[in-house]
């Protein structure tokens, strides 16, 4: 398999799409080593990865997403669209677009006006037009049918794993000061 990865939430300080990404190429460098990964990003990314993963470097620019496609279609990749509509939008059956929550459409004043604008023309074309959605839980695929008319089918939920440290503090002095002890799990959800 030959497949290309949008890497940019990798870049910088990460968020929640960002720790997604990462986790998701770290699994994926630990169990194939045969496949062959192409990284995109707009800027070098500082990785030790496997010789099969490479990373291809297009500036950031207006058409940065053409040009990805551009190249997709010149190496006969399959994209994994990891948070943007354009890319379902320009290489249709040939990605997998994952959908993290449609905030964007349900709350739109918390998000700013370019991605507003984007979610807002882009959103029922791209699912359309993606060959499958991966959505992080089953709440966000229901939001996604509720929106757009799809084959059920078409939407996998895949949960977020938890990295390895997760639970694994690093300064006991947090246990002591809210008097917890080993193995406690703090969880806060909606």
């Amino acid at each position: 398999m030959r497949l290309g990865i949008d890497a940019r939430p990798m870049q910088g300080q990460k968020a929640g799409i960002g720790e997604y990404v990462s986790g998701l190429i770290g699994g994926l460098a630990q169990i194939d080593h045969e496949s062959a990964y192409y990284l995109f990003s707009d800027q070098p990314l500082d990785l030790n990865l496997p010789v099969n993963f490479q990373n291809i470097v297009i500036p950031a620019s207006p058409i940065w997403h053409n040009k990805v496609a551009g190249v997709c279609r010149s190496k006969k990749l399959f994209f994994h669209a990891t948070h943007s509509l354009i890319d379902a939008v320009l290489q249709g059956k040939k990605c997998i677009l994952t959908v993290n929550d449609t905030t964007a459409l349900d709350n739109a004043q918390t998000h700013s006006l370019k991605v507003r604008v984007i979610n807002s023309f882009l959103f029922s074309n791209g699912v359309r037009r993606a060959a499958a959605i991966i959505s992080p839980t089953l709440t966000v695929k229901k939001d996604i049918l509720k929106k757009i008319a799809l084959p059920e089918s078409k939407i996998t939920v895949i949960y977020d794993a938890v990295s390895a440290d997760f639970g694994k503090t690093k300064d006991k002095s947090v246990l002591s000061k809210y008097h917890l002890k080993e193995g406690y799990i703090f969880f806060n959800a909606t």
